[in-house]
């Protein structure tokens, strides 16, 4: 390994070499230097750099004879004087043909080689680390997954968990989370009014990584923290639905959003939850909406539908609660969902552990299986279309755990929140153990709204 870091750092070093050397070729030649209006004239400059670019890096690569077949030895030389022009021919035909290989890699730009080195760097620590854990057993390649992608997020909670317990012994300190904003944890300390002595918490808090390496967390006061309780608290999860339902129809509440013009807090669900039959699928209209109500409050009217939606993209409601109902923020046995955040690449092949707390399912635990695919789905009729399929686009597909179902009716509506606490989507339905939810950032587009 410590040869094949040696060697991408030489080469790193010879591709910079390249680059300042073209630079300065292009600096002191006009028509290489000055970018062209005409897309033609300009792609032809282009080519005619790179052209330069590969001649400089076969030069460089002949003057340090980087041989590209001799990478592949156990000892690599990086002279020229052991061949003999005569009694070697072949040898040094066969270097040239190498160097010509390796003037070519290095044209590339030497962004390629400092990412290679900072890969293999990576699969050293990687394989220190898993040298210190030589006298444990693993019994399954899951188990070597699991002590790979160590939580770093569970690690920094027991790392800082004695911090934020002294910090909720300073007087009119409220509370104290561990947020991630933008991949980059804080340490949020919410104080009340009457708090006026900053200088007794930190800016900073400082702390030794996975690797040992030093590093610091950002302390934000936020200020006026003043909680109150309320008659009714509605809980993500809790079964909701239309004061005037469709037969058997009820659903689950998503969780609290906020408005991103005026501020005021929200709810999520479907649409297909909170539908009344006099309502229209393609075309909702508030002034005649009747109210949602919450079945585990006494049948007690929880808020009004201020906008809903179902396209090719979305099946959505959002709920203005009634003045006497507050939201909840906790997702029973998940926690705070505080950010949001996009599918990519690494959930469909690492399948990205998934939880849900639904009406019928409570907490349930599954897997990414796919997402960006189609589904459609059952739907009851209105006053103009007859019941119906549906076909729902951008879907992400959510697999139970160990073969078991992961949600089943009842549970539309349901948030859908990832290992770290990030809000991915809200569930939207289901056939035997997969399951189908709306990616979060489309609904809070559509919808003109935020989590926090």
């Amino acid at each position: 390994m410590d040869s094949l870091i040696n060697l991408t750092a030489f080469l790193l070093i010879l591709s910079l070499i390249t680059e300042k050397i073209s630079d300065f070729i292009k600096l002191h030649f006009k028509d290489l230097a000055m970018e062209k209006t005409d897309p033609v004239a300009e792609n032809e400059r282009q080519r005619t750099i790179q052209r330069v670019t590969i001649l400089i890096g076969i030069g460089v690569s002949l003057t340090a004879n980087a041989n590209f077949f001799s990478f592949f030895k156990e000892i690599i030389s990086l002279s020229w004087y052991q061949f003999a022009p005569v009694n070697h021919i072949l040898n040094v035909i066969a270097s040239l043909i190498g160097c010509i290989l390796t003037g070519f890699f290095l044209s590339t730009g030497s962004v390629f080689f400092h990412d290679l080195l900072s890969m293999l760097f990576e699969v050293k620590n990687l394989k220190k680390k898993l040298n210190t854990q030589a006298a444990e057993e693993f019994k399954n390649i899951k188990e070597v997954d699991q002590f790979i992608q160590r939580d770093e997020f569970e690690f920094l909670q027991k790392v800082t968990e004695d911090f934020q317990k002294k910090l909720m012994k300073i007087e009119n300190v409220g509370s104290v989370t561990l947020p991630y904003c933008e991949d980059k944890p804080s340490i949020n300390v919410y104080v009340n009014s009457q708090f006026n002595t900053d200088t007794l918490i930190p800016k900073k808090f400082p702390y030794a990584d996975l690797n040992g390496k030093l590093k610091q967390i950002d302390v934000v006061i936020i200020k006026d923290f003043e909680p109150v309780l309320h008659a009714t608290i509605l809980n993500p999860g809790d079964r909701i639905m239309n004061q005037v339902p469709y037969p058997k129809n009820a659903g689950s509440l998503g969780g609290r959003v906020f408005h991103n013009a005026t501020n005021d807090a929200l709810f999520l669900t479907c649409y297909h939850v909170v539908k009344s039959p006099n309502q229209l699928w393609n075309n909702f209209n508030p002034k005649c909406a009747p109210n949602v109500v919450d079945n585990n409050v006494n049948i007690a009217s929880c808020g009004r539908i201020v906008f809903a939606l179902r396209d090719m993209y979305l099946d959505v409601a959002v709920v203005q609660p009634a003045p006497d109902v507050v939201i909840s923020d906790l997702v029973n046995g998940i926690g705070i969902p505080i950010h949001t955040r996009q599918l990519n690449g690494n959930d469909r092949f690492y399948h990205t552990r998934v939880k849900m707390f639904g009406m019928m399912s409570g907490l349930k635990e599954g897997i990414i299986y796919d997402f960006g695919k189609s589904v459609e789905l059952p739907y009851q009729a209105d006053p103009v279309t007859p019941s119906h399929k549906h076909t729902l686009y951008n879907v992400i597909v959510i697999q139970g755990k160990n073969g078991q179902f992961f949600s089943q009716g009842g549970d539309s509506g349901s948030f859908i929140i990832d290992d770290h606490n990030y809000l991915i989507g809200i569930l939207v339905g289901g056939y035997g153990n997969l399951s189908f939810a709306m990616p979060i950032e489309t609904i809070l587009t559509e919808t003109n709204t935020k989590i926090i």
